[in-house]
């Protein structure tokens, strides 16, 4: 089989995460391949912010569920 279609098929997500953080090196080859990846009609140029501090990610996530929260509220007024 391909490499790549046997890589994509074992592919899984994960919700549960060390506690250290990986070497400097593995962190810049990831940001390479994000660099190299496709986007929409090519049309996006690529930014990436890298967030470590674990209060720092806490912060971000609460944020995040927020925005969401008010967006799944307006879906829900709009649908009405």
């Amino acid at each position: 089989m391909n490499e790549t279609i046997k890589t994509l098929l074992e592919r899984r997500s994960i919700r549960k995460y060390k506690p250290e953080q990986i070497k400097e090196q593995q962190l810049e080859a990831i940001l390479e391949a994000g660099m190299y990846a496709p986007s929409g009609a090519n049309q996006q140029s690529a930014l990436f912010v890298v967030v470590q501090e674990k209060e720092m990610i806490k912060k971000l996530s609460a944020m995040n569920a927020a925005v969401l929260e008010r967006i799944s509220i307006l879906i829900t007024m709009h649908q009405l």
